[in-house]
C-alpha cells in the first residue's frame, strides 16, 4: 500500500466505507447489520486490509427507486386504526 492510499481524507473515507459495507453485506452468509459493518469497513480501509483502489474498482451500487418513507406508512396506518371498529368492540355489541 502506498503512502497516497493510506492518507485518505475523511470525506473519501466515508464514501469508501459505505461502498465496502455494502460489499461485505452482499457476501453469502453475512448476518451482521449495516451498522455493525461500518466499523469493520473503516478498520479494513485504514489498516490497509483493503485498498482504496480495490473499492473504487468495484461495480457501482444498484440504485433503488425511492419508496414512501416508513414514517409515512406508520402515520397512515395509525390514522386508519381509529376508523375501523376492532374485533373486540364488535363482539361486545
Amino acid at each position: 500500500m502506498t503512502k497516497e492510499e493510506t492518507n485518505i481524507n475523511k470525506y473519501d473515507l466515508i464514501l469508501l466505507a459505505r461502498r465496502w459495507v455494502y460489499e461485505l453485506k452482499s457476501k453469502e452468509g453475512e448476518t451482521r447489520t449495516l451498522q455493525e459493518l461500518i466499523g469493520v469497513a473503516v478498520r479494513d480501509i485504514t489498516s490497509g486490509a483493503v485498498s482504496a483502489k480495490t473499492i473504487r474498482d468495484l461495480p457501482p451500487l444498484r440504485t433503488f427507486k425511492k419508496q414512501k418513507s416508513s414514517t409515512q406508512d406508520i402515520l397512515q396506518a395509525l390514522s386508519q386504526v381509529g376508523t375501523k371498529p376492532s374485533e373486540k368492540e364488535s363482539s361486545e355489541k
